[in-house]
């Protein structure tokens, strides 16, 4: 049986849930060039797919980041072509379907600069847990905003490996396991590298904490950072070293 594009939902201004009538493969969430979005209206923009989720419990579901708002009133197609079924087909030339951003059909799921005074200057985000996104009692994507947002955007940085589209992004700890603990103090060099290149942050200092005895194979670090609102906040990592 041939895998088909059976639906799109619009689950944000930058989120679509495409739905396939098998389940996928590990590939249909690594490939990013299975899936466009065109914008049907003439001068429009045309969002680039910048990563591609699995959606907990839903194997014939792939969740999409966009690069660009959806439009309210616009139409667009949403393609999937090439997208592959874990029993080894893969979706047809012409895979696409057409859908249009208004009304009720986009559910907000970031906080407004109106709901949070501070959202404007540093920003909104789904909440991530570090291996899902969460979702909140109505089902709908967990949101954070302000100064907490900025605060855990800082720590996911600190703790990436680096992005498809953005290699120089993270403070690449992996890459620590199992070296001397001599390259403890060069990953907190990299750690406040990495806070200050985050716009929302003005200042940025590191510290590689006491030796838990308890867990003598992770080194801790505390990464302090001063916001631009002068606020100063701590966070704190357990990086793997042996």
């Amino acid at each position: 049986m041939t895998i088909s594009f059976t639906s799109v939902v619009i689950h944000s201004r930058r989120r679509l849930r495409l739905v396939f009538s098998e389940s996928l493969a590990a590939g249909a969430f690594t490939t990013l060039t299975y899936y466009t979005v065109t914008c049907l209206d003439a001068g429009g923009v045309d969002p680039g797919v910048v990563a591609a989720f699995v959606v907990s419990g839903s194997p014939v579901v792939v969740e999409i980041s966009l690069n660009a708002d959806l439009v309210d009133g616009s139409g667009y197609t949403v393609g999937a072509v090439g997208v592959p079924a874990s029993g080894g087909s893969s979706t047809p030339a012409g895979s696409e379907l057409p859908f249009r951003l208004g009304g009720t059909q986009a559910r907000p799921v970031a906080a407004t600069p109106e709901d949070d005074p501070l959202a404007s200057l540093f920003g909104a985000d789904l909440v991530w847990n570090g291996s899902d996104l969460v979702e909140d009692a109505s089902g709908d994507l967990a949101a954070i905003s302000g100064r907490e947002n900025a605060k855990q955007a800082v720590k996911r940085r600190l703790m990436s490996d680096g992005l498809t589209w953005n290699p120089a992004y993270g403070g690449k700890p992996r890459g620590y396991v199992d070296g001397p603990s001599t390259l403890a103090g060069e990953l907190r060099g990299k750690f406040a590298a990495q806070a200050v290149a985050d716009d929302r942050v003005s200042k940025a200092t590191a510290t590689v904490l006491a030796e838990d005895e308890t867990q003598p194979e992770v080194t801790n670090i505390e990464t302090t950072i001063v916001l631009i609102d002068g606020t100063q906040t701590a966070v704190q990592t357990g990086v793997q070293t042996q």
